[in-house]
């Protein structure tokens, strides 16, 4: 009996943690690659992605946006994740760097949304957006 007890406790020490560490997957938006048209070249790489807190899911048709990069010709700046409604039929390409091996030049592709039939557009608008840890409000953040 008292293993039994000692295994209730710990479920209900570690139960609550898991499920609020990603115990849940988010709902996503389908997925697509970035195309060789998106890719410009950058001088440098951002810093590592900041760490989001996502908020609670506001409806049920709502598919969680990671924050991401997007270069604007000087510098990076930050977009925050958000609650989204998808665009009917559309798929999301995640932000990319990638560096050349023959001369080791980078290059940086921003996320965005596809139509079926692969072509850009609009972004939806969000409907919740994360809060980062590093103290930066959603929306933009200069690097």
């Amino acid at each position: 009996m008292h293993s039994l007890n000692v295994i209730a406790l710990a479920l209900l020490v570690t139960l609550p943690a898991t499920v609020s560490c990603g115990g849940s997957p988010l709902a996503r938006p389908p997925r697509v690659q970035v195309k060789s048209e998106d890719y410009v070249a950058v001088p440098f790489p951002p810093r590592p992605p900041l760490v989001e807190v996502v908020p609670p899911r506001p409806r049920n048709d709502a598919v969680w946006v990671d924050g991401g990069w997007d270069w604007d010709g000087d510098r990076y700046r930050w977009t925050a994740g958000s609650w989204v409604i998808a665009p009917e039929g559309a798929r999301f390409a995640r932000w990319v760097i990638v560096r050349r091996n023959t001369d080791g030049q980078l290059f940086f592709a921003p996320s965005g949304w596809r139509d079926t039939n692969s072509h850009p557009i609009p972004a939806p608008q969000p409907l919740v957006s994360a809060k980062t840890t590093s103290g930066g409000a959603a929306g933009a953040i200069d690097q």
